[in-house]
């Protein structure tokens, strides 16, 4: 549960229940709730950076925006997500966005935590009513100095093999513990995952958790959880072919299923498992007009799975 104080009428703050309100940050509350007070302009000042903007494919609207916060000698992020229309109404998935937004991201940063999942920890949400079921919320949280792996594959000249084991070694825990704990990452890419490194080692980081959702068990979900590895199977195939590095091999393809299985909750044929996700790889691959990466990737079994 999340702890809620009203700014005002139509403002409320949302933060940890480990908390109490005297304890949140005055200055950094203050700062972000001001900043975006209005709902079609930010409030100038120059400890506020954009960083990223996605719009609606369909009208260009702007969906959401992400910033970067600088104050007293601390950084943040902020995302903010912009108002939903009426017609969201009739969409059960952006129904629930509409009414949650920052505050479902806040809830979901939380949850993995406690399960043993390295996220960037959020500070609070801010939830502005703008008119009968038309909300923006903001969601804070706190930088985590760290590197994407698709940019760190780009940017570094020679990944070791120590390195690309460890990195498979750590995906596939991470993918185990998420199933394992009735998640699902509908949109998972090398993007999302931040690589943060500390005394010679680094850990995995998840910032942007809005396409994870919870998947009730008693729910049918292997079949989901096998197209959610096949999602992000094919978005590694196109991330490797895109910065040059050296396709995954079928001793790291064993290796990453190897450690997934030796923590995964379900009991499953190895061989029938891996044999559908690959299949589902390639059905990805194909529905993305990329027909050219299958052969590219020799794990597949290109010929075996068609």
């Amino acid at each position: 549960m999340l702890k809620k104080e009203n700014y005002n009428s139509k403002i409320e703050v949302y933060y940890s229940n480990e908390l109490d309100y005297t304890q949140l940050n005055k200055g950094l509350t203050k700062k972000v709730v001001e900043s975006f007070k209005k709902s079609n302009e930010i409030l100038k000042n120059d400890d506020l950076e954009l960083v990223k903007s996605e719009n609606e494919l369909d009208n260009k609207k702007k969906l959401r925006q992400v910033f970067k916060l600088e104050i007293n000698n601390k950084s943040y992020y902020v995302k903010r997500l912009f108002k939903k229309r009426f017609r969201y109404l009739f969409n059960f998935n952006s129904f629930k966005k509409l009414f949650k937004g920052g505050i479902r991201s806040f809830r979901t940063l939380k949850k993995l935590e406690a399960i043993g999942i390295s996220v960037a920890k959020p500070i609070f949400a801010v939830v502005y009513r703008r008119g009968t079921f038309i909300f923006d919320s903001l969601l804070v949280t706190e930088e985590v100095k760290s590197i994407s792996i698709y940019n760190y594959l780009r940017q570094t000249e020679k990944i070791t093999f120590q390195m690309r084991k460890e990195m498979i070694l750590k995906l596939a825990k991470f993918w185990a513990k998420l199933f394992n704990n009735s998640f699902l990452f509908k949109d998972a890419h090398l993007d999302n995952f931040l690589l943060n490194f500390k005394e010679g080692s680094f850990n995995i980081v998840l910032v942007d958790v809005d396409a994870i959702s919870f998947n009730p068990k008693f729910l049918p979900s292997s079949r989901i959880e096998i197209k959610t590895l096949a999602r992000f199977g094919a978005s590694v195939i196109e991330a490797l072919v895109d910065t040059g590095i050296p396709m995954i091999n079928k001793r790291e393809i064993a290796t990453f299923y190897q450690e997934f299985f030796n923590r995964y909750y379900r009991k499953v044929d190895p061989k029938e498992y891996l044999a559908k996700v690959n299949k589902a790889i390639i059905e990805k691959l194909i529905d993305r007009d990329k027909r050219d990466l299958i052969n590219k990737a020799e794990f597949l079994d290109y010929q075996n799975q068609i």
